[in-house]
């Protein structure tokens, strides 16, 4: 039921990738995991993205910190919507 919950809600915020569910196995030294499968985001974590700027020149210090503002304030406003959708 919860996974069918997070569904509905992934798809209902702008900034929340698609959940399509989660899936678990084991590590090489049996310690148990939980993968959670979302929308790929084809361009990678923008953690990547900054860095081939940078080194690319393709980004001044002024740009970095708006994008990385741009980011977080993304993020929290998804995390707001979770946080109100119980």
């Amino acid at each position: 039921h919860e996974l069918n919950i997070l569904k509905t809600i992934s798809q209902r915020h702008e900034n929340l990738p698609n959940f399509f569910g989660v899936f678990t196995d084991c590590d090489e030294l049996k310690v148990p995991r939980l993968w959670f499968m979302m929308e790929l985001c084809h361009l990678g974590p923008i953690t990547r993205l900054l860095k081939q700027w940078i080194k690319k020149n393709l980004i001044n210090q002024m740009e970095q910190e708006k994008l990385i503002a741009y980011a977080l304030q993304s993020s929290l406003k998804a995390l707001s919507y979770l946080h109100q959708s119980g």
